[in-house]
């Protein structure tokens, strides 16, 4: 492949490169550090973390606001302004509820099937 440059030595307009790497995907370096940081913290992380939490707070407290998400949404919804003491009183009556339909089917069940009704004969009558 012949790479195309301007007289800058600056890539040619149009040109795409090489392949490159596929966005998003790291390289070695970068696996290989990440690798080497999850063993060192698998053996390490938590004395180190326990260490900074009493020897610097500030630094564990902003520790924990870069791993907590940005921004949290609060979710909308026709419940969202229901206190847990009414939800829990709703829940209980859909309990009761569907006990008593289960009930309802259990003596249904029961129940003998109706006999099949005959079929009512039609007499034909003429009118005269």
């Amino acid at each position: 492949m012949t790479i195309v440059r301007d007289k800058k030595g600056q890539f040619a307009k149009g040109w795409r490169g090489g392949p490159g790497r596929r966005p998003g995907q790291r390289n070695r370096l970068t696996e290989i550090a990440i690798a080497a940081l999850t063993d060192h913290f698998a053996v390490h992380g938590e004395a180190a973390i326990d260490r900074v939490y009493r020897e610097d707070p500030v630094a564990y407290l902003a520790m924990i606001t870069r791993l907590m998400p940005r921004q949290v949404q609060k979710l909308e919804g026709p419940l969202s302004d229901i206190s847990d003491t009414e939800l829990d009183a709703i829940e209980q009556h859909l309990r009761e509820l569907r006990a008593g339909n289960i009930r309802r089917l259990e003596l249904l069940e029961l129940q003998p099937a109706p006999a099949a009704a005959e079929p009512i004969a039609e007499e034909n009558s003429c009118v005269e």
